[in-house]
């Protein structure tokens, strides 16, 4: 039997979602535990609406956060697996069949997890996790990759009853990374297997009031992490690759630095030091992204001159021959170049993105090495890496390579010549 675990705060629009998710299941041996974690809204009256005799449901009369009431679905839990699903989100109708075959006859303990679909409050949405599945099924490529960011998420996890880590549960003292702590844990005991499902089974949904976006939290646990886990970082010779990696978390926001510095007065001198070195590479990294800025800007400055001049990208492309292209770069960019092309005499074979993991206008993003149609050309959209990009690609592909920036310079000085023409 699978003991499932929903804890639930205030949940009544989307709750009854998530429980009709675990009652559809294809595999049927399961107990759903939902811990309704002091809720002031209808939660407990629609929960109380399902009659299914699987369904237990605690009550806690306080709030006392989403660990605690984890953890008491941990001590309650009957099953041989533990699976979690929080209440504002959902499962695949196969998902649990799927992952029981895949653990059901490993006989030490296991921690299974797995893909997603992330649903963001834009509608955008993408498949999480986006590393490498060889490297996420690797012990110590997966330990060094959690020293940097987490992989695994709770909704996706499966673990058997057995896990030693399960007796202790989920740190209560941690207000956020708290799945992250848990399950670095378990994944550094060499007793546990571990299994990595790259089926997208669960659906993620982003609310505006999750705990995951309260910035101000997100400090104290992120160091906390690195220090319970440093001795992995000087075993892999990976500290400093940690350190640049913490200081692309959220600087740029007034609650999350506060909360940086607010843990630096209470730090030891080593986390003192780990905090400076943070700070300054999150200066570098801002400099970096400022002058990504100024290019973006640039370029898009022009594109929208160039256009209200009546010199469209497509006749460009046109006038020398290129009809079939290639977009490198699937951001802001590369997804209003799409846009521009739509109905055009130039057609898009593919998109390519180092993340090919984007959802963007249901266009499935590739990767160089998936193209097998020729393209006349390769359009750069990730101007600042233009020439690292232009590097990797040159040896492979027998076409143009352009970058953007390029593109809409030229467009411009063009336009510049006729109207000059134009006046004498």
């Amino acid at each position: 039997m699978i003991s499932i675990i929903m804890p639930t705060y205030n949940r009544a629009s989307v709750i009854s979602i998530a429980i009709e998710s675990v009652l559809n299941q294809t595999y049927q041996d399961f107990e759903l535990i939902i811990i309704d974690d002091g809720s002031t809204d209808e939660t407990p009256q629609i929960i109380n609406t399902f009659t299914d005799k699987r369904i237990r449901f605690i009550h806690n009369i306080e709030n006392r956060g989403a660990n605690y009431a984890r953890n008491i679905g941990i001590k309650e839990a009957n099953g041989k697996y533990l699976a979690f699903l929080d209440s504002d989100n959902s499962f695949y109708q196969d998902y649990l069949q799927h992952r029981i075959e895949l653990i059901e006859n490993i006989t030490t303990p296991v921690i299974s997890f797995g893909q997603m679909i992330m649903k963001f409050m834009d509608s955008s949405s993408c498949i999480w996790p986006q590393i490498n599945a060889e490297l996420l099924r690797d012990r110590v490529e997966l330990q060094k990759i959690m020293l940097k960011e987490n992989q695994i998420d709770t909704n996706t996890v499966i673990l058997s009853r057995d896990i030693q880590e399960l007796q202790s549960g989920f740190d209560e003292k941690m207000q956020r990374l708290q799945d992250w702590e848990f399950f670095f844990r378990i994944i550094r005991n060499d007793n546990n297997t571990i299994i990595y499902d790259d089926q997208i089974s669960i659906v993620h949904n982003e609310l505006s009031d999750c705990i995951g976006k309260k910035d101000e939290l997100l400090w104290p646990s992120r160091l906390f992490i690195f220090e319970k886990n440093k001795d992995l970082a000087e075993k892999y010779e990976y500290k400093e690759n940690v350190i640049q990696s913490m200081a692309k978390l959220h600087l740029n926001k007034i609650e999350a630095t506060a909360g940086l510095f607010h843990t630096y007065a209470n730090a030891s001198e080593e986390i003192k030091t780990v905090i400076e070195a943070i700070v300054i590479n999150a200066i570098k990294e801002e400099q970096d992204t400022s002058l990504k800025y100024k290019e973006f800007y640039y370029v898009l400055t022009k594109w929208i001159r160039n256009n209200n001049n009546g010199a469209s990208l497509s006749n460009y492309f046109i006038e020398r021959g290129i009809r079939k292209i290639a977009i490198y770069g699937m951001k802001e960019l590369g997804q209003q170049l799409l846009e521009d092309l739509k109905g055009t005499d130039v057609k898009v074979l593919y998109a390519i993105d180092q993340n090919p993991s984007l959802i963007i206008n249901h266009i499935k993003i590739v990767s160089p090495k998936d193209i097998s149609e020729p393209v006349d050309a390769i359009i750069i959209t990730a101007i600042h890496y233009y020439k690292d990009i232009c590097s990797s690609l040159v040896t492979d592909f027998d076409c143009q390579i352009i970058s953007l920036m390029d593109i809409v310079t030229e467009i411009e000085k063009e336009t510049l010549c006729i109207d000059n023409k134009g006046v004498f």
